[in-house]
């Protein structure tokens, strides 16, 4: 019974041990650490270690039964069940299996220890070359004593299974330890580690012993420390490195009958490369040498030096690859033990270390700092071997190199030039660098120049636009229109990116544009102009022979006719607008004719040929039947659509005009004898106006009852009406230059005079209805006559024609080939409230879209602007801002106020968010209104006695409407709050206090008066921020937009400019001949607008302080402008003007509008 239990152990046992290490390692793999035998069945027996990391050390430790136990499992493993023994050894637990055989942890029941018990696979029992081989293993192994190799015990068998007992060892394999980690080892302890490893191998060599598999998962490392209860991963100085399976060992005697040819032994990567290529009579001491080296490779690098895909292609890189250097890889390997490990990996056995015992002995020399014998292969050497490892790629180089040798030899021939060019080069990138280092240098500088140009480019610019400006009012001023038309246009400039216009450009060109347009060009000379009565077009005719069409209201050409008959020096129009008649110097015969031209069917015939002169002048009939025809220094001709040229008149003068006078028939004709009249159809003499002049300037009214004429020697014109006799008058104002041409407006109202200097001259004429005349050619004035006249420089040369378009428009042409529109009295402001409504003052809001006006009985009125066309305004609410109980103003303030009416009161202020409204509707009373509900909510009182004369002179209100000021002529300043109503601060002065005003942030207030100091206080305590002395009182003053300058207006004629924060003046401007009474800033704080108490007004630039013009002159109108208000809608501006009667009216002026 025992002989049939021992068989089945024997025969079953291996095998199920090892499918049991199969289902324990679905949990657990093998521990391959445990056991010195593990590997016998090859790298894939891993042990049974369960691993754990450590966060606070990195360790290997066991689940079960400590840091240095192994085991599988509470239930899964052997232990604790029947003991299984061995001959007299208990098994305790796998350890590691493979193809070869099984190891298992046993306890030596009679030396009371722990074994490593080695059985081979039951599979193997029959094969005869595996048993030997496994004898061989226990005998070489037996006879191996060293520290650093595994011992064996004993051999037996058992039931007929042989095993193999060696000493157990606690610790990991060097591959599991190698597994854990990713970075390099120490290289003193790797150093040491293999140095060990090498000593331990020459006990083997001593005995003639070769390992043959020499490799990290065969080194046990063993814990120094008996009691250590963790394994670290980061260091090898815990560790005794131990060799062991020596399963594939042979000794230099043994035979090689357990070696088949063609076998390879070892693992791949490790194993020599005699071992890969199975030369097996080449395997030595020196193979192992090799594995160690593959070992040391790994420590140092962290990387196997021959690891390929596949083992194919690892034995292939074994046999023809040098592995890098570890120093290049690391470079903190010293070059001595880089030279070690590359000797022990030499593919040449002659030129590894024969033996362990000299690897050792080298490794003793680092690791004391001695010399190795180890040195670094030649360059040439490592060529050498490799040209014999790779003959065919070597004699490629060869080829390569041969042919690189003779083509360097065959370029040698141009070396020196090369190197002479290389020189030269080097000189020239020397000079190049130097000189992109000067361009780089110029080049930040240019573009410093370049910005500082721009910088003073344009300011430049604006220098040139400012004195342009000046230049532009100065020739508006002089009346020189034409020189104000060419200076505007010049802005925009074309292709500059900034567009200067501000508001003295705008202001202006709108004043211009009320008075002179711009309807055509021609190329040349524009002779003369002619309107037609039917559509009120203005027709010209030049020297170059076109006529054209031109629209006053679109203020263009419209239409053209070019006739190609030369110079064109006269035309008419009939009354009907049916035809033009003009006169032409190249007819269908080349000379002097009378072209017809229908302007709807452009149609044209020349009916009046051979004129023998140059036509100067034409004119219709009434009846549009007879045209009569001036030439140059000849005769006047009558030319009847029936009977052609009638009448002929000898004149014996220049001949520069002829009339037909109203439908009476009569030609005006002046001759070296007499100026008169005569009948057109018998030819004889009417009536004689005045004695003739060779050169004498005629026209009549559309009437035919006035007539004007001048003698170019004589600079007086005259004016005849005609009641039952003519009756002539001479006009105030000489002709400036001889006369051109003259022509009355519809009515009669008007007569203009052009001059060979380009200048216009009209004279305002009085109704044309005369008392009966005393005396026929009397020179006695004519009553209600007016003495009113202007004169305005139109043309660059003489202007050539002039006719009325309606009663104030008139068109005229010059030399300069312009023809222009012209209004002597145009203005471009228009009415927003007549006289009814008694305005006081007024305020515009920040958009423009909302006037206030404030009159004379306490009524505060609002005006709108039309959404749509900006020109239109509409009152859409008034209202009285009595307290209650009130409804009318006292008889105090009503007979004060015509008093007061020259004076220039600031009575109505509104805040600076446009919520509430302060106005002063009594002697002494005021009344904030909230611009909302557009009701008053606040009065306030003060005890003024309007027969001391007292009375409130400012008003001003703070930018939140919280705090309402006054300043009054009994000499105080008094500021209450709105919401409280409550006194917050009064102060008493030596004079009238003449200006309050608070600034646009609410911060400061501004006090002056008829006393020489100027106050600026801060609203949080009314305490003086800083008061100065300037310009004999202060009347007037206006904070800039951004709060940062102050604008005063003061008693001697002079505008000062401070710095709101340090009180420094920082200019004075003088331009006015009066006391200061007004100051607006516009919204772009580019120009400063002056008013004084004259109503003369100024522009100024706020850049410069410069003056740039008067935007209104006193002196030439009866109209004195009191207020002006701007808006952030900079094609607007507000005006209050008051007549010669102290009525002051609202009105307003566009920039983006025609004028009419």
């Amino acid at each position: 019974m025992v002989s049939r239990t021992s068989t089945l152990l024997n025969r079953y046992l291996p095998t199920w041990l090892h499918s049991k290490a199969s289902s324990w390692s679905n949990r657990h793999q093998p521990d391959s650490q445990s056991s010195n035998l593990r590997n016998a069945s090859g790298d894939t027996q891993q042990g049974s270690q369960t691993q754990h990391s450590d966060s606070g050390s990195s360790s290997i430790t066991n689940a079960a039964t400590g840091p240095l136990a192994y085991e599988l499992g509470d239930n899964d493993g052997i232990y604790g069940e029947a003991p299984i023994k061995i001959g007299r050894f208990e098994i305790i637990r796998l350890i590691g299996a493979g193809g070869m055989g099984s190891v298992y942890l046993a306890n030596d029941s009679l030396l009371n220890r722990k074994v490593a018990i080695k059985i081979p696979q039951q599979t193997s029992l029959m094969n005869r070359r595996v048993l030997q081989r496994f004898h061989q293993e226990a005998t070489t192994a037996a006879q191996l004593r060293h520290p650093n190799l595994i011992g064996v015990y004993e051999t037996g068998v058992d039931s007929g299974t042989p095993f193999i007992v060696a000493e157990y060892v606690e610790g990991p394999s060097l591959a599991q330890l190698l597994r854990f980690r990713t970075e390099p080892m120490d290289v003193i302890e790797t150093s040491a580690l293999i140095e060990s490893l090498a000593d331990g191998m020459q006990t083997a060599h001593a005995l003639g012993i070769l390992h043959r598999d020499l490799k990290p998962g065969n080194i046990l490392l063993q814990l120094r420390a008996p009691d250590a209860t963790q394994m670290s991963l980061k260091s090898l100085s815990g560790y005794i490195g131990r060799i062991t399976d020596f399963g594939l060992a042979r000794t230099e005697q043994h035979d090689f009958a357990l070696t088949e040819p063609g076998q390879l032994l070892g693992s791949a990567g490790y194993a020599s490369p005699e071992q890969a290529s199975a030369r097996h009579n080449e395997v030595s001491f020196p193979s192992d040498v090799f594995s160690l080296g593959v070992i040391l490779y790994e420590l140092l690098t962290a990387r196997r030096p021959f690891s390929r895909k596949s083992i194919g292609a690892t034995h292939l890189a074994l046999e023809v690859e040098t592995p890098r250097r570890p120093r290049t890889i690391r470079p903190d390997v010293p070059r001595d033990l880089d030279a070690i490990c590359m000797k022990c990996l030499e593919k040449t056995i002659a030129n590894r270390y024969g033996t362990a015992e000299e690897l050792r002995d080298d490794l003793r020399r680092f690791l004391s700092g001695q010399p190795t014998n180890a040195r670094p292969v030649p360059m040439w050497e490592e060529l050498h071997r490799w040209s014999r490892r790779s003959p065919s790629t070597a004699a490629l180089v060869f080829v390569c190199l041969a042919s690189l040798v003779f083509g360097v030899w065959g370029l040698s021939i141009y070396s020196g030039r090369l190197l002479q060019h290389e020189k030269e080069l080097s000189v020239a990138l020397t000079n190049s660098h130097v000189e992109r280092a000067r361009a780089d240098r110029l080049l930040k500088e240019s573009l410093a120049a370049q910005a500082e140009a721009q910088r003073q480019e344009s300011l430049a610019r604006q220098l040139v636009y400012e004195s342009d400006m000046q230049q532009a009012y100065r020739f508006y001023e002089e009346n020189r229109l034409k020189d104000t038309r060419k200076l505007l246009d010049k802005y925009p400039v074309p292709g500059y990116a900034m567009d200067h216009r501000d508001l003295s450009w705008k202001w202006l060109n709108a004043k211009l544009r009320a008075r002179y347009r711009i309807l055509g060009q021609h190329n040349g000379p524009a002779t003369e102009v002619a309107i037609d009565p039917s559509t009120g077009d203005t027709w010209s005719v030049g020297k170059d022979g076109v006529m054209r069409k031109l629209s006053f209201q679109q203020e263009r050409e419209t239409d053209r006719i070019k006739l190609n008959s030369g110079e064109m020096n006269a035309i008419a129009i009939t009354n009907d607008g049916s035809q033009i008649a003009v006169g032409v110097s190249e007819g269908r015969f080349g000379l002097h004719a009378i072209a017809f031209v229908d302007p709807k069917t452009r149609s044209v015939s020349y009916d009046i040929e051979g004129v023998p002169t140059t036509v100067e002048a034409l004119a219709w009939s009434g009846d549009d039947q007879w045209l009569a025809l001036a030439s140059r220094y000849g005769d006047t001709y009558l030319w009847n659509r029936e009977h052609g040229i009638s009448r002929t008149f000898a004149c014996n003068t220049r001949n520069m005009q002829t009339a037909m006078r109203g439908k009476s028939n009569e030609l005006l004709l002046s001759t070296s004898e007499k100026f008169g009249s005569y009948d057109i159809t018998t030819g004889e003499p009417l009536e004689i106006i005045a004695d003739g002049d060779r050169e004498l300037m005629f026209a009549v009214s559309r009437s035919g009852k006035q007539i004007a004429y001048h003698r170019r020697k004589d600079r007086t014109p005259y004016l005849a009406r005609l009641t039952d006799k003519w009756r002539q008058t001479p006009l105030t104002g000489r002709v400036q230059g001889p006369t051109r041409a003259m022509a009355f407006n519809a009515e009669g109202t008007q007569l203009a005079i052009s001059t060979d200097e380009g200048m216009v001259q009209t004279w305002t004429l009085d109704s044309p209805q005369a008392s009966p005349p005393k005396k026929a050619n009397s020179k006695t004035p004519l009553p209600n006559s007016l003495d009113q006249f202007h004169v305005s420089t139109l043309h660059d040369g003489p202007c050539m024609s002039v006719a009325y378009i309606d009663n104030d428009w008139l068109a005229c042409s010059g030399e300069d080939g312009v023809v222009a529109a012209y209004n002597a009295q145009g203005t471009a402001i228009t009415p927003l409230t007549g006289p009814e409504h008694q305005v006081y003052d007024c305020w515009c809001s920040r958009n423009g879209a909302r006037v206030l006006t404030l009159d004379m009985n306490a009524k505060l009125t609002i005006f709108d602007r039309d959404t749509k066309d900006p020109t239109r305004w509409s009152q859409t609410a008034a209202h009285s801002v009595f307290d209650s109980g009130t409804t009318d103003t006292s008889k105090d303030w009503k007979s004060r106020i015509k008093k007061w009416k020259h004076a220039d009161e600031q009575w109505l202020a509104v805040s600076h968010d446009e919520s509430r409204a302060v106005a002063c509707y009594d002697v002494g009373s005021i009344a904030i209104v909230d611009l909302q509900s557009q009701s008053p909510i606040a009065h306030f009182h003060t005890e003024l006695d309007p027969h001391d004369d007292r009375w409130i002179i400012s008003v001003a209100i703070s930018t939140d409407g919280k705090l309402a000021a006054i300043g009054c002529s009994d000499r105080s300043v008094i500021v209450w709050s709105v919401d409280d109503q409550t006194k917050q601060f009064e102060r008493k002065y030596t004079d009238n206090v003449e200006i309050v005003r608070f600034s646009n942030d609410g911060k400061w207030m501004l006090v002056g008066g008829r006393y020489e100091e100027l106050s600026v206080f801060s609203t949080n305590d009314f305490q003086p921020h800083w008061t100065i002395e300037a310009g004999d009182g202060t009347l007037g003053g206006i904070f800039t937009e951004d709060n940062r300058r102050l604008v005063t207006g003061h008693l001697d004629h002079s505008i000062r400019v401070w710095d709101v924060e340090s009180g420094s003046q920082l200019a004075v401007l003088q331009g006015h001949d009066h006391q200061m009474s007004e100051l607006e800033i516009s919204r772009d704080q580019k120009i400063l607008i002056s008013i004084d108490e004259a109503g003369n007004t100024q522009a100024w630039s706020m850049r410069d302080y410069s003056k740039i013009g008067p935007l209104w002159s006193e002196d030439k109108t009866d109209q004195h402008l009191r207020r002006v208000r701007l808006s952030e809608d900079t094609n607007q501006a507000i005006l209050m003007i008051s007549d010669t009667n102290k009525v002051r009216t609202v009105h307003t002026i566009r920039f983006d509008a025609p004028s009419q």
